[in-house]
């Protein structure tokens, strides 16, 4: 996430300053539209969001740029519902014929079983 450079209020020739500052940031946003991983935020440079110097934002200033952060931060988090495909039950059978054969061969029984000792004669039980 990119923002853009604030503009300057605290010089006396702010248009030449914030002149440059205007096309650093088109430039900055064109190097972000190429890059798909790259957001580009342009941020309000009204002098009233900054302080009576003009070097900072005031308070209303910071807020806002914190809204525009957090809009595109749940924008990028947003859910998104996405339709489940049902499957369709498939029958081995069907699937793999060579295996048809070896189904019906298959045991049925159960494995041998031994008979559980008692222990009477040990002093643990």
């Amino acid at each position: 996430m990119v923002l853009s450079i604030p503009f300057r209020y605290d010089l006396q020739n702010s248009t030449i300053v914030n002149s440059k500052v205007l096309k650093i940031n088109k430039k900055l946003s064109k190097l972000a539209n190429i890059s798909p991983n790259i957001r580009f935020l342009d941020c309000n440079n009204d002098s009233n969001l900054f302080t009576r110097h003009g070097l900072h934002r005031n308070k209303l200033g910071k807020k806002l740029i914190i809204a525009q952060i957090a809009n595109h931060i749940l924008s990028i988090f947003k859910c998104k519902t996405v339709t489940s495909l049902p499957l369709a039950w498939y029958n081995p059978i069907e699937v793999f014929p060579d295996n048809s054969q070896k189904k019906d061969e298959m045991r049925n029984s159960s494995p041998h079983q031994t008979i559980p000792v008692t222990r009477t004669d040990d002093f643990l039980w």
